[in-house]
């Protein structure tokens, strides 16, 4: 089967916009959703059938093809994938998926917009990925009860995912151009052990026994003021900022012009507001460098019908949703502006702190080593120096309590460190190596030995759930602490107070 972008694009935008079409038909009032449906579809249909005629004539899009079996066997594997880290319940879930489905089982129980009464407190949260199989779910549950619907919830959960990772898959392996089968597995395989070196910093931190321990197993934390989670962590930690975020940038990197940026960027958002920060990075310097080189219809197109209506009406009440959230009141106004001295410094003074705290070992183990490697193949790349300067900057930034800033504004940047990494390789299944010089065989000796060791990272991640199901003697290690979120304190994360002074829940919701 031939696969391209143009063919594999309205699946890829039918499941990024599938949440945003759920949370506006479930959570807005009448005319709000009947409009913002409207934009939606219209977005949709602009993005799909209004391609830009920038090719000449008689050049074919680029494109691979992938067998009906090895389509199959494609999914399989990103089934296995998402199995492994916790999807489906019968497989060991990490520390983080008690609370994600808490938040999933609220939205499957409760009417939308998910309110708290005993609270006086409503959910507000990245839901985006569990929209469309929660939607799905509520029928089951009126119908037959809690115990068959949480079965039928977590089988829907877990095909969602892997249909979303299999979608990132075959944009990648097109993205990537790779049309052998040496390739193609060559994408694959950097698709699911991508990483920055973290047992080496964990050696340099000293930290290795403790991360190796039975209850850590987390290489990524031999520093707890940075982190830049491996592709496998993310999936396997915050699959509900991850998968949209992954497939929102496989789509903007193969996109030709701005036309469609807001409908991308929005349906980022709606899975996780960090990723649609580190997302509007690239957008944003891609929109600079395309005015830079005077390109043609360069304002058009960012000024595009699309764009513009999603602008007003899609993204202006996604983003109403998001800042009614504690979190953001708190790092905003509270630890940012306010309430910690500590947060009070200076930007100068937080670099100084960070380059303290070690910030420059960070970067290098984790994305700058893999940088310089790469930079001779990307010396004219812009894609290449915002990725470099952008996971230079981010750590230097810090939101709320912890380093998730960090962590998930990256998620995208990572991503694309992932494809340069991965094409530099795929390039030379095509070239001899008695061809290459002394320094090419170098830099793609020391390439390889950096990403074999980065590796550990998302290994360690896989063994993990096999040492506690090796150790509890089952494979039914589903984490159900806590049940719901209405059984918990007021969450800084997960709800917001007063809603009655909040513009989503004053003017939009329910």
């Amino acid at each position: 089967m031939q696969l391209t972008y143009q063919k594999l694009k309205p699946f890829a935008l039918s499941y990024l916009t599938a949440p945003l079409a759920v949370f506006f038909a479930g959570y807005l009032r009448a005319p709000f959703a009947v409009a913002s449906l409207a934009v939606l579809a219209f977005a949709w249909w602009y993005a799909v059938c209004k391609t830009p005629q920038v090719k000449q004539v008689g050049q074919e899009e680029q494109g691979i093809t992938l067998s009906v079996p090895k389509l199959v066997l494609l999914f399989a594997l990103m089934l296995l994938w998402g199995y492994l880290g916790g999807q489906t319940g019968f497989f060991y879930q990490n520390s983080d998926w008690g609370y994600r489905n808490a938040i999933y089982r609220d939205l499957i129980t409760n009417s939308w917009p998910v309110y708290y009464p005993q609270k006086d407190t409503a959910l507000v949260y990245y839901i985006g990925h569990w929209l469309v199989p929660a939607a799905l779910t509520k029928p089951v549950y009126a119908l037959f009860g809690m115990d068959i619907a949480w079965m039928f919830a977590r089988m829907a959960l877990w095909v969602w995912t892997a249909l979303g990772t299999y979608l990132v898959a075959l944009n990648l392996l097109v993205y990537l151009r790779a049309d052998t089968g040496k390739k193609q597995a060559i994408g694959l395989l950097f698709l699911i052990f991508f990483s920055g070196m973290d047992i080496l910093g964990a050696l340099y931190s000293s930290r290795l026994p403790d991360l190796l321990a039975y209850d850590a197993m987390h290489l990524e934390w031999w520093t707890n003021d940075f982190q830049f989670s491996s592709l496998t962590t993310c999936l396997f930690w915050v699959f509900n900022q991850t998968v949209g975020a992954w497939l929102a940038t496989i789509c903007f990197l193969q996109e030709d012009d701005c036309r469609n940026y807001l409908l991308l960027g929005t349906a980022c958002l709606m899975c996780g507001p960090f990723p649609f920060v580190g997302l509007v990075i690239f957008m944003v310097v891609r929109g600079i460098v395309l005015l830079a080189q005077r390109q043609k219809g360069v304002l058009q197109s960012a000024f595009s019908p699309a764009n513009v209506l999603v602008l007003v009406v899609v993204f202006s009440i996604t983003a109403s949703y998001f800042l009614a959230n504690n979190a953001f009141g708190y790092s905003v106004l509270g630890e940012t502006v306010a309430g910690n001295q500590a947060a009070q410094q200076s930007f100068g003074q937080n670099v100084l702190t960070s380059l303290q705290k070690g910030m420059l070992v960070f970067y290098l183990l984790d994305a700058g080593i893999y940088l310089l490697l790469l930079w001779r193949q990307n010396r004219r790349s812009w894609l290449f120096y915002t990725c470099a300067v952008s996971l230079f900057i981010i750590p230097f930034f810090k939101v709320g309590q912890g380093c998730d800033f960090c962590m998930r504004v990256s998620i995208p940047a990572i991503f694309i460190l992932m494809t340069l990494c991965a094409r530099y390789f795929i390039a030379l299944v095509d070239t001899k190596w008695q061809d290459g010089t002394l320094a090419q065989h170098a830099v793609t000796i020391l390439l390889a030995a950096t990403l074999l060791i980065g590796a550990c990272t998302p290994a360690m991640e896989i063994y993990r759930g096999i040492c506690h199901i090796a150790k509890e003697g089952t494979f039914c290690l589903e984490n159900e602490e806590p049940y719901t979120l209405a059984d918990r304190p007021v969450s800084l994360n997960f709800e917001t107070q007063n809603c009655e002074n909040k513009l989503f829940f004053t003017y939009f919701a329910k």
